[in-house]
């Protein structure tokens, strides 16, 4: 049984005489020291860790006493405690020595790591100059290297959350579009709001002509004809007018003073 045990021995011969040895002190310790492993539990989701951390352990031995505590990481050198703070999933050790000589080990508990938020790209598709004149297409793709993303999500004017990757916008309008990425671990990456402009409405634009009218379709005097033009979404950026088969310029108005028939545009 464990222990410290304190024996003597004697010994007596056939006349009667005694002779008695000294104390012999023999210690028993056949009971491996007690382990307790000191892994933090994960702030994360899914079982990772999304900050970096430090491993320790306890222990303790009624016996002999505990003469070391142990923590090993990959295979790396054993200390106690160690620092994880690597992306990725780790292997842990752990180990307790008594005094005795006794060793409790315990091998292969896995920890993970992911402190890295996941990569967000956002891109927009569709005819464009200033303005898309088409439906306009934005998508957001995430990646995670480490815990694998879990999940993108759009927002459209600061309305709810979607879980999404992509959104179509295919109405007149100016549009503020949020993306943001989420990975298995918990961590979050937002991008920065892109704002969509989309006009698929040719302007409106119409002529009147300012002159004195005569009979038959004539006019008796010079005129101008005078452009209107109304844009309700993206507004009208130029005018431009030609006389027969003169040359565009830029011009709310032209006038017409030579006699017989002419073209205006």
């Amino acid at each position: 049984t464990d222990g410290i045990y304190n024996l003597t021995a004697r010994t007596t011969d056939l006349a009667g005489h005694i002779m008695t040895s000294p104390v012999l002190e023999t210690k028993v310790d056949a009971t491996a020291a007690t382990l307790i492993p000191g892994t933090p539990a994960p702030d994360g989701l899914n079982g990772w860790h999304v900050t970096p951390f430090d491993v320790a352990a306890g222990g303790s031995d009624a016996t002999s006493g505990v003469a070391v505590i142990e923590v090993q990481l990959d295979e790396g050198a054993w200390a106690n405690p160690v620092s994880v703070n690597t992306d990725g999933t780790h292997a842990l050790k752990f180990r307790v020595t008594d005094n005795a000589g006794n060793v409790n080990l315990l091998s292969n508990q896995p920890v993970k790591l992911d402190a890295t938020a996941p990569t967000l790209v956002v891109d927009e598709s569709g005819t464009a100059g200033a303005w898309y004149i088409s439906p306009a297409t934005v998508t957001a793709t995430g990646t995670d290297a480490t815990s694998g993303l879990d999940r993108t999500e759009m927002n459209l004017d600061g309305a709810t959350w979607q879980a999404t990757g992509t959104m179509t916008l295919s109405t007149d309008g100016v549009y503020s579009v949020d993306a943001r990425a989420y990975d298995l671990a918990g961590n979050v990456t937002n991008a920065p709001a892109k704002t969509i402009r989309v006009d698929q409405t040719p302007p409106v634009l119409g002529m009147r002509a300012a002159g004195t009218t005569g009979d038959n379709g004539w006019w008796v005097t010079p005129l101008t004809v005078i452009s209107v033009a109304y844009d309700a979404t993206s507004g009208i950026k130029t005018v431009d007018g030609k006389l027969d088969a003169g040359a565009w310029a830029a011009a709310t108005s032209v006038n017409v003073t030579a006699n017989g028939e002419s073209t205006v545009y």
